[in-house]
């Protein structure tokens, strides 16, 4: 490992405690293409969760599979879902 030494040209944190802010050169197109992407990721993120709580109870509640009562089911999604 290397120790630093006294001719380091540049220090890790400004003498100010803050860092220089890095200028944004991106087009305003580019910036709202990226807030619609990120928007869409939250909102296809969101929905899967929910399908997936009420796949949940759905499939808990069927004859076939498990044959839950529905408050029992209902409950394994809270669980599910950290209510």
């Amino acid at each position: 490992m290397d120790w630093p030494t006294v001719e380091e040209s540049m220090p890790f944190v400004p003498k100010s405690g803050i860092p220089k802010a890095i200028p944004d050169k991106r087009q305003p197109y580019q910036k709202q293409l990226a807030m619609v992407f990120i928007l869409a990721s939250i909102l296809f993120e969101r929905a899967a969760f929910y399908s997936l709580a009420n796949n949940l109870v759905v499939n808990l509640d069927s004859d076939e599979l498990l044959d839950w009562k529905p408050s029992h089911s209902s409950i394994a999604s809270f669980i599910f879902s950290g209510k």
